[in-house]
């Protein structure tokens, strides 16, 4: 699940809560919680990672 999880979660093209239910979670928060608790951080600096974006806590520091 967590291999799934870190595929799922920096691919766009999938909502979270899509990614969520993919995983067999139904709980959205659940899924965030666990993918932190996996990869040491939270999907939304994961995304911009993978796809060469910078977050708006990048640009302020």
């Amino acid at each position: 699940m967590r291999t799934s999880a870190r595929h799922f979660g920096t691919d766009a093209r999938f909502s979270i809560s899509r990614i969520a239910w993919l995983l067999g979670s139904l709980e959205v928060s659940a899924f965030t919680r666990a993918f932190r608790r996996w990869t040491g951080q939270t999907l939304t600096p994961a995304r911009a990672k993978y796809l060469g974006r910078s977050t708006a806590r990048d640009a302020m520091a």
